[in-house]
């Protein structure tokens, strides 16, 4: 059985990025010591994490079908460095990015990740049109015209309703 490096890291960024972004709050909350980018900044630190994690999900987002194990064998690769490493949570600071960085690099030079990208960029495009199309259909629905342009006026005039007549009794 062959090892595919780019799951490897797929797994190993989406685990140390889940741990980079939580780790503050476990730590605070189980009095575990905190290194010093995590004491004194602590955004920094959460968007390494997320910035990983977000690789990994495009990277699984690109064929769900056959990359869903990532999912779960790096929340359990995370749970495991958070739980059983504690303190090794503060190495993730470098491998997060490291394991990110790599798979981005690999991911985009090869002949496939190329063509998941623009997979994922043509998917993205067809939503888009997706949605203007069902916003122009509304727009007919209401029978009003494409081109109109809601009022910016911030208080709009106020028609009030036609006197009634009074009939007599």
């Amino acid at each position: 059985m062959a090892i595919n490096p780019l799951y490897f890291l797929a797994t190993c960024a989406l685990g140390w990025g889940f741990s980079l972004a939580i780790y503050r709050a476990v730590a605070s909350r189980n009095g575990w010591p905190m290194g010093h980018m995590q004491a004194r900044y602590p955004l920094i630190v959460t968007l390494l994490g997320v910035a990983a994690l977000v690789l990994s999900f495009l990277f699984i987002a690109a064929a769900p079908a056959q990359r869903w194990p990532i999912l779960l064998l790096g929340l359990l690769f995370s749970l495991f460095w958070l739980g059983f490493l504690r303190v090794a949570a503060q190495t993730a600071l470098f491998l997060a990015p490291i394991s990110a960085l790599l798979l981005g690099v690999l991911w985009a030079s090869n002949e496939d990740g190329l063509a998941e990208i623009r997979n994922l960029e043509d998917r993205a495009l067809e939503r888009a049109q997706r949605i203007e199309q069902r916003i122009e259909e509304r727009w007919r629905q209401r029978g009003q015209p494409q081109d109109a342009v809601p009022s910016t006026d911030p208080m709009p005039t106020i028609i009030p309703p036609p006197a009634r007549k009074s009939t007599p009794q």
